[in-house]
């Protein structure tokens, strides 16, 4: 009898344990963490597409998948919309009227719906029962920005915790952050800079006594139609030329440089140049098809007369 007694609790332990694993397994199943699969297409759009260039236009960025790993990821909401509010990160934009909402099948979901305005994607469900799977897909979403000047790094389209929504769903993190940093990503956007456009002086002489070589750097750089740095479009051999305005025999040196892709790749620093009479002067930089770009006065003095005062030196700036 004590043998039967023994295997009879031996019995009852492994069946304990055995429940336990299964409801340890089902609890898994049921609920876990949805999982996000951001949209992709939406980093290096290039600037020319951005606000106010006349070349602007939406892109679009591809499908953003949110898919539940287990049953309950989505709560249920019976009878009930809910609602899951995406936000346009700050200097971006949806196209508004654009993207659709689909759902895997069979599906929880009995009805869906899509709202986009400008600043929000608005998803909206009822979820009526928790016994599949489900995958909630959202495409057609485009985007523009509102300006074509590069930040670093990469904004997000999040959910925001001013204006979330009122759906439970589980694992996506909501923030305040006006860019989408520390939440949810659910598709990453950034711009990559546009097609070559104009010359610009990103360096510039000082005050220099005449007929001695410039102080200071003399570099040139090509940007795009926002002051990017560019090489988009640029030729791999394209000649960069210096002159003074007015008398160009006044500039003695190397006034000619290739900023081609193999050679310069877009950046050309001018040495050796001189400037043999005294007065105020502007150095312009001249390429095919790019607009000019001008310096601002600078000082050549004559040492024995003339001492430069302090903040003669100009700014540089690209002129039309």
């Amino acid at each position: 009898m004590k043998s039967q007694f023994i295997n009879i609790k031996a019995i009852g332990t492994w069946a304990g344990r055995a429940l336990a694993s299964i409801f340890m397994l089902v609890s898994t199943q049921v609920k876990a963490d949805v999982i996000i699969t951001p949209a992709e297409m939406g980093k290096g759009i290039s600037a020319d597409r951005a606000f106010p260039s006349p070349q602007q236009s939406y892109t679009p960025i591809g499908d953003i998948v949110l898919k539940e790993q287990g049953t309950r990821d989505f709560a249920f909401t019976d009878r009930y919309w809910r609602s899951l509010v995406l936000t346009a990160p700050a200097g971006w934009e949806f196209k508004p009227g654009a993207g659709k909402i689909q759902t895997s099948a069979p599906s929880d979901f009995r009805v869906t719906d899509i709202k986009v305005t400008a600043q929000t994607i608005t998803l909206r469900f009822c979820v009526r029962t928790t016994e599949f799977i489900d995958e909630l897909i959202v495409s057609g979403i485009e985007v523009k920005a509102m300006s074509g000047i590069i930040n670093p790094g990469t904004a997000h389209i999040y959910r925001s915790s001013e204006n979330p929504g009122n759906a439970l769903v589980s694992h996506i993190v909501s923030t305040r952050h006006p860019l989408g940093l520390g939440g949810t990503s659910f598709a990453g956007l950034s711009l990559r800079p546009g097609k070559v456009q104009k010359l610009i002086f990103a360096q510039k002489p000082q005050a220099t006594a005449e007929g001695k070589e410039l102080d200071g750097a003399t570099e040139v750089q090509t940007v795009d139609q926002f002051g990017n740095f560019s090489v988009e479009g640029l030729p791999a051999n394209l000649k960069v030329k210096l002159k003074l305005t007015g008398n160009a025999d006044e500039l003695s040196g190397a006034k000619v440089m290739d900023i081609g892709t193999t050679a310069g790749n877009g950046k050309v620093v001018f040495q050796g140049l001189s400037i043999r009479d005294s007065g105020m002067k502007k150095l312009v930089a001249t390429a095919a098809s790019l607009t000019f770009a001008v310096t601002n006065d600078f000082l050549i003095y004559d040492p024995g007369l003339e001492v430069p005062a302090t903040g003669v030196d100009a700014d540089y700036m690209c002129i039309k």
